[in-house]
């Protein structure tokens, strides 16, 4: 079996061969041999995809010597196996054949490879001892800062739900949970969800792009469409779909089983090729983004810095009090604020009070301007920012990331945009905590965030991925294998 997928990461390239494989049945059963192997083949994958991690966080943490090996046990399992992974790097890539290998020293080579080659292989009861699976697989490790938070227009760190007519737009825009998924009422994604949890398809729910689960896949009802490949790392299952036309459009590359529970076949509901049993790996994800304050970061990309930090006198901003009257509060932080629509060069405002903001507000913006908040904010009522002119601006939320006093959330509702047709914005909103998105949110660019209670009511992203965000402490480095074969013997 092959399986070929591409990779990049950071200026190393890793190659990992198979060698010769035997097979000893001995006396043992042709059933439990089968086991055996298929143990041994998906401990050597799991040591691979650790081997992966391993040097991609090495990578991330400028660690300036890479591992020569890794060594541990596949998870789970009724024959759990163990594995071994040799990591040899090189100096040079040619295509897919690597040339000038780096000599490693007590188990650790210099960060300074083109290319590297790992063995990754499992028998049972002890590793390469008695090899019953193995992996081969070239990798391009680029060790260049690739697009803010890996590239996904929208990375939520926790599991969340998508419901009530969430939509994304952009085909280059990939939504990444780093945890389970409901996927519900209506919600439609343009783009690719990769999930590192179960996914549970409901009411309209609809992939136009590739759906990547690192767990079990559920589909009920019979209105969830996905138009693009299904990679399940686990079971597929569909439930009382009475579809008249199947659901998965692009296929599916299942590691479990695909089944239906109305006793249809499961052609019923996928369409194209269906590989059960299958070697599937879940890619790395990029580590989420850790932006701290730092002004000297803003000032180096061409940014004014101002700040307020004067918390005796925040408050909150009512466009439209009650009662009618004046707008109320436009002294102290907001008149900071509100004066973007005179900047005529790029402006950071780093603030400690809560940014809260009621009641039909419109703020328009004349250059690139951030706002960076460990307090964070809080709109609702009828919110927009625009950009002064017709040229697209750039606006950033962001709530930092820091040891204390951070605990900042994004809670944006009822009636909140970020962008018109006419005066657009690229938005970034950010922060390590929890978001709240609810009852007509739209906006152009990138959502990033460490947690949701859920997504939901009219929410409109067009996504959009920022390049760069100073502040960021760490890289965001994605390993992207160029080729991988899976065997066993």
């Amino acid at each position: 079996m092959a399986l070929v997928l591409a990779i990049s990461v950071a200026a190393v390239v890793l190659v990992v061969s198979t060698g010769t494989m035997t097979v000893v049945m001995g006396t043992a059963s042709t059933v439990s041999a089968h086991l055996a192997q298929v143990a041994a083949a998906e401990a050597a994958a799991s040591g691979l995809a650790q081997a992966e991690q391993t040097v991609q966080a090495a990578i991330a943490a400028g660690n300036p010597e890479l591992p020569c090996a890794v060594a541990g046990s596949a998870p789970g399992g009724s024959l759990p196996e163990a594995y071994e992974v040799a990591i040899t790097y090189y100096q040079q890539l040619q295509g897919t054949t690597p040339s000038g290998p780096l000599a490693c020293s007590n188990g650790e080579a210099p960060n300074q490879p083109i290319g590297a080659v790992a063995f990754s292989a499992s028998g049972q009861g002890g590793g390469a001892t008695g090899q019953l699976g193995a992996t081969e697989t070239i990798f391009s490790l680029d060790q260049v800062q690739e697009s803010f938070a890996g590239g996904y227009g929208v990375y939520v760190n926790a599991g969340t739900t998508f419901d009530n007519q969430f939509t994304t737009q952009s085909t280059f825009g990939t939504v990444f949970v780093n945890g389970p998924v409901q996927c519900d009422n209506a919600t439609d994604l343009e783009g690719n969800l990769v999930a590192n949890g179960t996914v549970a398809m409901t009411n309209a729910c609809t992939i136009q792009g590739t759906l990547t689960a690192n767990g079990n896949v559920s589909v009920s009802t019979s209105s969830p469409v996905l138009d693009g490949l299904a990679s399940v790392v686990g079971d597929l299952t569909f439930s009382n779909p009475g579809s008249p036309e199947p659901q998965f459009r692009g296929g599916a590359v299942v590691k479990g089983t695909a089944s239906t529970t109305d006793g249809q076949p499961i052609t019923t509901n996928v369409a194209g090729t269906l590989e059960q049993d299958a070697v599937v790996a879940f890619p790395s994800p990029p580590p989420f983004p850790q932006v701290t304050w730092d002004p000297a970061a803003w000032q180096a990309a061409g940014y004014q810095v101002v700040t307020y930090t004067d918390t005796s006198n925040c408050g909150s901003y009512y466009g439209l009090p009650s009662g009618g009257g004046a707008p109320s509060n436009t002294s102290g932080v907001y008149t900071d604020f509100f004066a973007a629509d005179q900047l005529t060069a790029p402006e950071v405002l780093y603030t400690t009070c809560p940014l809260d903001l009621y009641g039909q507000v419109t703020m328009q913006i004349g250059a690139p301007f951030a706002i960076v908040d460990p307090a964070g904010f809080d709109f609702s009522n009828q919110t927009t920012f625009e950009s002064l002119t017709s040229n697209p601006e750039r606006l950033e939320l962001i709530v930092p990331s820091c040891s204390s006093g951070c605990g900042g959330q994004l809670a944006f509702s009822n009636q909140t945009t970020f962008g018109t047709t006419s005066n657009p914005l690229q938005t970034l909103l950010y922060t390590p905590n929890e978001a709240s998105f609810s009852n007509e949110l739209s906006l152009s660019g990138q959502v990033v965030v460490g947690s949701t209670g859920a997504l939901q009511n009219q929410i409109l992203f067009n996504l959009e991925p920022f390049l760069d965000v100073p502040g960021t402490t760490n890289p965001v480095v994605q390993l992207s294998p160029v080729e991988r074969y899976v065997a066993s013997g």
